[in-house]
């Protein structure tokens, strides 16, 4: 009977007073071709049944909350509507994310600068390797960790007349070694 109600639109609520586990599978089995085509008018086959499988979930679930007497059919198709609605919903708001990421990705990487600057700190760490030890330490303090004169004076137990001295002649040998970059490294480290 039950079966017949489902065929007809006509099954309510009330189909889960009695021997629900039979009415379930009743219903499962009588709505779930009809509510997946139902479904891929909006989505894909595979997400048509993952769709209808979340809702069959969702009415196993929620069946003692249901309304006495409400259209078990309408229920499901709104349910299966929504859900589908939200995938699509989702899926674009997912797709013009990705969409923006692969766009700021792709101007980076197509940016001639970006290579330039990689190659140029790479030129540059390659040149304060070749520094004496108290030179580059000097210049990472100044140009790295931005302290001032003073404070670098402090720290090494200098004076701040050879913290100047010392990073002249670091930008000395840094322009001199680097000066096929010149305009870059001026503005790469702040000069």
């Amino acid at each position: 009977m039950l079966n017949d109600e489902l065929h007809n639109n006509t099954a309510n609520s009330d189909c889960f007073m009695g021997d629900t586990d039979f009415d379930f599978d009743t219903i499962y089995t009588s709505c779930y071709k009809g509510l997946v085509a139902y479904a891929t008018r909006y989505v894909d086959i595979e997400e048509a049944q993952n769709i209808v499988q979340d809702t069959m979930m969702w009415l196993w679930d929620n069946k003692q909350t249901i309304i006495p007497g409400k259209s078990i059919n309408a229920l499901l198709l709104r349910i299966v509507r929504n859900k589908a609605l939200n995938n699509i919903k989702h899926n674009t708001v997912l797709s013009r994310v990705h969409k923006q990421i692969e766009n700021s990705l792709r101007e980076q990487f197509e940016n001639p600068d970006l290579y330039m600057s990689v190659e140029l700190t790479e030129l540059l760490e390659q040149a304060l390797q070749r520094l004496p030890e108290n030179l580059r330490e000097t210049f990472i303090l100044s140009r790295v960790e931005r302290l001032s004169y003073k404070e670098i004076a402090e720290r090494l137990d200098i004076t701040v007349k050879a913290v100047d001295n010392r990073l002249s002649r670091t930008m000395k040998i840094l322009k001199h070694e680097l000066k096929d970059y010149l305009p870059l490294l001026l503005f790469l480290l702040d000069l």
